[in-house]
């Protein structure tokens, strides 16, 4: 697990906000990787499951799920409001959830996540491009794919 459950009284003071919604419940994040959500309330919204996290290089970041006992539930990312690192804390987060950009739905349009690019190379030493994915999380899942199938080769990603 490349993230780890966390009190928000550990969390560096900031302004935290929801940036993206993840197409995933809560129950399933519990159960692939044995975390708790807690039961909350939010004023004119109801009752919420809400967890902190923290990942392997220190992103903070929450989710909550919004009417979490119904089909139309949904769950919202939320981290520490910057500019200029949101995308690559975003990315970073759906990798260690391993999720794929196809599970998340964007608040602001302005955000966007940096292409990645998958290679390999042959037993011959011979490097090819496999394929060009619209983020690094999206990438590292084609990546383990493929080491899964036990080949000599050896991949890697890069930004595009």
């Amino acid at each position: 697990m490349n993230f780890r459950q966390a009190k928000f009284d550990e969390w560096v003071e900031g302004d935290y906000r929801p940036f993206a919604e993840l197409n995933v419940k809560t129950s399933a994040i519990e159960e692939k990787f044995g975390v708790k959500f807690e039961y909350s309330f939010e004023e004119g919204l109801g009752e919420t499951k809400l967890g902190g996290f923290i990942t392997e290089t220190n992103v903070q970041f929450f989710l909550e799920e919004f009417r979490p006992e119904t089909e139309h539930s949904f769950v919202q990312v939320g981290i520490l409001h910057n500019p200029e690192t949101l995308a690559i804390h975003l990315d970073e987060i759906l990798e260690s959830l391993e999720l794929t950009s196809k599970y998340l739905n964007w608040f602001d349009e302005n955000i966007k996540l940096q292409p990645h690019e998958l290679r390999r190379q042959d037993d011959n030493g011979h490097k090819f491009l496999i394929e060009t994915f619209p983020c690094k999380a999206d990438a590292v899942k084609a990546m383990r794919e493929f080491e899964s199938r036990l080949h000599k080769q050896t991949y890697w990603i890069q930004k595009a």
